[in-house]
């Protein structure tokens, strides 16, 4: 979805989900959200765009991690650009394919840590300008860069005991943040990504710290046991300022929001390379103790590293390998078949899903989930009444039950939060307002898709015939009949 704010950027209607619509920041990555949009005016393909910027990010935290473990670290050329190798080739890379700028974002975060290890030996003022810039910049693309960028000077400030280090780039960062976080206010209409309202909401979701905790080990793994392993050394003070500040802090900051759409663990891994290079700070004490160690004691450790190392390697690798990642199937088949039936564009679909439907269908998107919808994320789900005063010519669901199942709700577990509030008022209204299915596939057991038009449209035949034949891998089409009716509105 992040890609249609881009390409409506591009084409001059603002930062907007559906052009003609009201300002909304559903694109968490702002700066890079741009940056594409930059691109795709200049006439590259949108894919092509974002697939650049995060090429260039990969180079920064490839780059800025291997000078500094060559030059921290006091490896050779061959374990400084494994280290980078490692960064890179694991959930970063999956995590990019997926379409998100996650590797822009932590190669911002990567030149930054580098520049404000530099700026304590230093200590100079102009230093610490580009410190607190550079922090800002990271904040631009994701609002907790700023969040990340504070914790890191922190960081160092205890790591050196001169608390002075935080004043300049504090001041820098936290001037252009308010800054910014303004624009924002003024320009949308409230300050913070409109998924915060969604998946924040001012609440606080302990059952999201177990997968961050276990997703920061799973990707940090050697980074975070080289800095345990200094902290029995005479570099102590550095290695818990940067595992409780940086890693715990980072970490406990995702309890503010829900753990949806987490996909590959991509909230927590943008602290990855900034631990490696903290670690590399602390690498000659390290290994040191870890060579003083007995082998008892050594080999477990260094087994286990290197397994868990592999683990997180492997997996993200494996789903682009098996395609599991950039195909979409169903959605994108979707899109593309019902995009010469937009018309003028005037013409609107509901989804609970809204990607492919927004990027690629050219038909105004109803986002029921609410990422991309400001009165959603900060009122609430759409009942049937609201969704009907909207008139969506196609509804587009996805229910955790399918025709032959006894009950709406049967498989709502596998579902997220709130899932079936959401898409129950759909289902009333498709049965009362007497919408057609058209279209309904099957993923697994309790995993189906809908897609209802309105009785009275024109072309309402021609559209079904377009969408008979769309399919994907893991979404085979099926003809069983409707989903059960919720028990809410069977009156």
């Amino acid at each position: 979805m992040l890609f249609a704010y881009s390409e409506n950027l591009a084409r001059g209607h603002g930062v907007v989900f559906n052009p003609g619509g009201p300002p909304v920041d559903g694109a968490s990555d702002l700066l890079f959200m741009a940056a594409v949009a930059a691109l795709v005016s200049l006439g590259a393909p949108t894919t092509a765009a974002a697939s650049i910027l995060n090429a260039l990010g990969a180079a920064a935290v490839f780059a800025s991690s291997r000078w500094a473990w060559s030059t921290w670290g006091g490896v050779g050329p061959v374990w400084s650009t494994l280290v980078g190798l490692v960064l890179c080739l694991g959930p970063m890379l999956a995590i990019a394919v997926a379409g998100f700028g996650i590797a822009f974002f932590t190669g911002l975060l990567s030149i930054t840590t580098v520049v404000a290890l530099l700026y304590a030996r230093s200590e100079s003022h102009a230093s610490g300008l580009i410190v607190g810039l550079l922090i800002a910049i990271s904040g631009f693309d994701r609002i907790e860069g700023f969040v990340l960028g504070g914790l890191l000077t922190l960081s160092i400030a205890i790591a050196y005991r001169s608390m002075r280090l935080v004043v300049i780039p504090g001041l820098v960062a936290g001037f252009c943040g308010l800054v910014f976080v303004a624009a924002r206010w003024v320009y949308f209409g409230y300050p913070l990504p409109n998924p915060y309202y969604k998946k924040g909401g001012a609440a606080l979701y302990l059952d999201s710290i177990p997968p961050s905790i276990t997703n920061l080990v799973l990707a940090a793994a050697p980074w975070i046991a080289i800095l345990l392993l200094a902290v029995f050394t005479s570099v102590r003070r550095q290695a818990w300022s940067y595992l409780l500040v940086v890693g715990v802090g980072w970490g406990a900051l995702w309890m503010l929001l829900s753990n949806e759409t987490n996909f590959l663990g991509r909230f927590q891994f943008p602290v990855v390379p900034v631990l490696a290079i903290l670690a590399a700070t602390v690498y000659p004490a390290g290994r040191s103790r870890l060579a003083s160690a007995r082998a008892l004691v050594a080999i477990p450790i260094v087994a286990l590293t290197a397994l868990v190392t592999a683990f997180s390697l492997v997996l993200p690798n494996l789903l682009i390998i098996r395609d599991q990642i950039s195909a979409h199937d169903l959605h994108e088949s979707l899109a593309v078949s019902l995009r010469p039936f937009a018309g003028d564009g005037s013409r609107t679909i509901a989804v609970t899903e809204a990607g492919f439907a927004a990027w690629k269908s050219d038909w105004n998107v109803i986002d029921l989930w609410g990422l991309n919808d400001q009165t959603i994320a900060h009122g609430g789900y759409l009942d049937e009444s609201q969704l009907d005063a909207l008139e969506p010519e196609l509804l587009f669901v996805h229910l955790p039950a399918g025709p032959e199942s006894s009950q709406a709700d049967s498989g709502k577990d596998s579902f997220l939060v709130g899932w079936n509030q959401m898409s129950d008022p759909v289902v009333c209204l498709a049965t009362r307002a007497s919408y057609q299915l058209i279209g309904s596939w099957q993923r697994g057991p309790d995993d189906w898709f809908f897609l209802f038009a309105r009785p009275d449209l024109p072309d309402g035949r021609e559209l079904a015939r377009a969408v008979e034949n769309v399919r994907g891998p893991s979404a085979n089409r099926r003809a069983l009949g409707p989903p059960p009716l919720p028990t809410d509105c069977r009156s």
